[in-house]
């Protein structure tokens, strides 16, 4: 049984002809796909720290350890990797079965065995491929909701829906949250581009319109905004924005 699926496999036994023979074993079933070696349990988990295997055959009796120590430190280091145990020994089935191994081959390996496992390995690739859009776009969509503030040394990470306003102060600008208010070194315009959501009322002022608390007019043709959370705190609104701001509050 053959897989045009390009893996990414490794091969950990700490005797080289028993390397050897399965790498010829796997190459032949999966001409595509790229193999890397190891010939001891601290030897592995360098390799796994390095490479991201989508398979690992792991012999059971390493020169180091043994690999039912090994398992469990692999399995937090590469939780989605395939793991086939390859043993001369058929006592260890119960053990890998606790473990919660993909697979288990005898020595000397048939070639028919390692064929479905590595067609499993390539359909549980083949799986994830397909699912890696949908991780994008919800890790993009969560990364947007969220915003950096950039302070002399730190940043600070908050949700946008907890922003209600920003003010130019010193070249920076004060971004006002529900709980607190944060110093940006960076200018409000810039604050600005990276909240397209969010209203430039005035030079000086970029609001939440979800947190407008109230729009009163203040002097002749002078409209301001009371937000929520500051309800103390007036911010102007230039004359040429009142109108867009109606029209997107009223909405």
């Amino acid at each position: 049984m053959k897989t045009n699926k390009s893996l990414r496999i490794g091969i950990v036994d700490d005797e080289r002809p028993a390397r050897a023979g399965l790498r010829f074993e796997v190459e032949d079933a999966s001409p595509e796909s790229e193999i890397f070696e190891a010939d001891s349990g601290a030897a592995a988990l360098e390799l796994l720290n390095r490479e991201p295997l989508d398979l690992l055959f792991l012999d059971i009796n390493l020169g180091d350890m043994k690999s039912t120590v090994l398992v469990p430190a692999i399995q937090k280091l590469r939780p989605d990797m395939m793991i086939c145990f390859v043993t001369a020994y058929s006592d260890f089935a119960v053990e890998a079965f606790r473990l919660e191994i993909d697979d288990y081959i005898m020595k000397p390996p048939d070639p028919e065995r390692i064929g479905r496992v590595l067609s499993r390995a390539a359909e549980r690739r083949e799986k994830e491929d397909s699912s890696e859009p949908d991780r994008v776009a919800e890790a993009s969509s969560n990364a947007a909701q969220r915003f950096g503030i950039s302070s002399r040394n730190r940043t600070v990470y908050v949700d946008v829906s907890r922003i209600v306003y920003a003010e130019t102060s010193d070249r920076g600008c004060n971004i006002y949250t529900d709980s607190q208010v944060y110093y940006d070194t960076r200018s409000i315009g810039l604050v600005e581009k990276r909240l397209p959501a969010f209203v430039r009322v005035h030079k000086s002022f970029l609001v939440n319109p979800a947190k407008v608390r109230e729009v009163f007019p203040w002097g002749k043709n002078t409209w301001c905004l009371k937000m929520d959370g500051y309800e103390d705190n007036i911010i102007p609104v230039a004359r040429d924005k009142i109108h867009p701001l109606r029209e997107l509050l009223e909405k």
